[in-house]
């Protein structure tokens, strides 16, 4: 019964009796147990629905465990396949990786051979160099034992200089003494005349002590050189003034006999003439000498300081000097000689030999200094070479080192190779890796 019928059912019963609630009522009950039985079968039906879905899903369940289970046998199957194709395939890349190494090997063995060659020209180069160096050295050597001997040689004539130099003096005094006698006695023989003659001698004695103090001071990356040359000059001047006055008195007596002899027809008339000269000659010689000694000391003390770089700069400068000193002679002997020519002083002569030989001491003791600078430079450059060629030496050493370990480890290699190649044959992996593993660890300790 629907909802209205059960409405208009209760409408109807109230019209015809008189006491119709209790029917409604009676009828509200029955429809409410309608409903709840309705309510009942609904929750069956969805309880049924419910249960016939879970045993849906457990059959799905099952049905998903046993794909699961299938797929699994499968898997496993896959597995068992993979399994033997990785055995075959570390099989092969053992192989692969034996056969890569091998190649490694080989490459490393011609870079180690090439490396080997390298080493080998570079020392060669450097024993090379260690000769030239060598040889330039020796030749240093020499060059400073040829300026010691030049030296040697300029300290001898310097001395031999100082030493002849009042004897130099002397002889030409003597000289110009036997040129002034004959000079005067050759024009006032036969003259009356009073001459004065002044002789002055001048005799100068110079002695030169020279210290050379050479302090070298060698570093690294500069060279420092101070010369000290301390010069004592003693000069020894002895001026003697000889006065010589002679006086002439010549008497001529002549002696003049004339005979007149005069004929006449009666008689004879004879005349003589008598003339006397008499000659008397009076020499008057008197001589002055005066001797004056002055003696001078001067003592000059000169340092120098040079460094290596500035040698060069200051052997220049020495020779433009020595080429001004030169220039300067050569105008004073000039000078010199053109006054002596047009006042007939004969005694410059003896003036002009002592500047000449005092210039050219001067310019011995200044070649001296040269010497010494120079030779001071081949010292220097002396003690480069010899650092050089003991950086050198060091790094024949490094390289000779380094060839050795070199070889060592191709060996190395050689034995790992034939090993590997062993082992590959006989199919034992293990005794590789031992094998490998001890040529790393003597690798490592040779290193």
């Amino acid at each position: 019964m629907s909802h209205k019928e059960i409405v208009l059912l209760l409408l109807l019963l109230q019209k015809k009796k008189k006491k119709p609630l209790l029917l409604l009522l009676l009828l509200l009950l029955l429809y409410l147990l309608l409903l709840l039985l309705l309510l009942l079968l609904l929750l069956l039906l969805l309880l049924l629905l419910l249960l016939l879905l879970l045993l849906l899903l457990i059959l799905l369940l099952l049905l998903l465990l046993l794909l699961l289970l299938l797929l699994l046998l499968l898997l496993q199957l896959l597995l068992l396949l993979l399994l033997l194709l990785l055995l075959l395939l570390l099989q092969l890349l053992l192989l692969l990786l034996l056969l890569l190494l091998l190649l490694l090997l080989q490459l490393l063995l011609l870079l180690l051979l090439l490396l080997l060659l390298l080493l080998l020209l570079l020392l060669l180069l450097l024993l090379l160099l260690l000769l030239l160096l060598l040889l330039l050295l020796l030749l240093l050597l020499l060059l400073q034992l040829l300026l010691l001997l030049i030296l040697l040689l300029l300290l001898l004539l310097l001395l031999l200089l100082l030493l002849l130099l009042p004897l130099q003096v002397l002889l030409l005094q003597v000289l110009l003494l036997l040129y002034y006698y004959y000079y005067y006695y050759y024009y006032y023989y036969y003259y009356y005349t009073t001459t004065t003659t002044t002789t002055t001698t001048t005799t100068t004695t110079t002695t030169t002590t020279t210290t050379i103090i050479i302090i070298t001071t060698t570093t690294t990356t500069t060279s420092t050189t101070t010369i000290i040359i301390t010069t004592t000059t003693t000069t020894t001047t002895t001026t003697t003034t000889t006065t010589t006055t002679t006086t002439t008195t010549t008497t001529t007596t002549t002696t003049t006999t004339t005979t007149t002899s005069t004929t006449s027809s009666s008689s004879t008339t004879t005349t003589t003439t008598t003339t006397t000269t008499t000659t008397t000659t009076t020499t008057t010689t008197t001589t002055t000498t005066t001797t004056t000694t002055t003696t001078t000391t001067t003592t000059t003390t000169t340092s120098t300081t040079t460094f290596a770089l500035a040698t060069a700069t200051a052997i220049s400068i020495t020779i433009i000097i020595i080429i001004m000193m030169m220039m300067m002679i050569i105008i004073i002997i000039a000078i010199l000689f053109h006054h002596y020519h047009h006042h007939h002083h004969h005694h410059h002569i003896i003036i002009i030999i002592i500047i000449i030989v005092i210039i050219i001491i001067i310019i011995i003791i200044m070649i001296i200094i040269i010497i010494i600078i120079i030779i001071i430079i081949i010292r220097i450059i002396s003690i480069i070479i010899i650092i050089i060629i003991i950086i050198i030496i060091i790094i024949i050493i490094i390289i000779i080192i380094i060839i050795i370990i070199i070889i060592i480890i191709i060996i190395i290699i050689i034995t790992i190779t034939i090993i590997i190649i062993n082992n590959n044959n006989n199919n034992n992996n293990n005794i590789i890796i031992i094998n490998i593993i001890i040529i790393i660890i003597i690798i490592i300790i040779m290193i």
